[in-house]
């Protein structure tokens, strides 16, 4: 019984990194195709300059 339940857990670790792998491909597969796109970078970067512009306005400007 013992002997079975360590084969279990190694097995369900092999799922994991398998699993994880698999996570790490298909993200890394979406940045790419996303990154791929110019009007989706476009779109990110204002998106991302817009974010930046409303953290850092307090200290690009003084308050009224």
């Amino acid at each position: 019984m013992k002997q079975d339940f360590q084969t279990s857990a190694v097995a369900i670790e092999g799922l994991n990194d398998s699993a994880f792998k698999v996570r790490l491909r298909r993200n890394f597969e979406i940045i790419q195709n996303v990154l791929e796109n110019p009007t989706t970078v476009i779109g990110l970067v204002i998106v991302i300059l817009m974010l930046l512009m409303a953290l850092f306005a307090p200290i690009i400007t003084e308050p009224n």
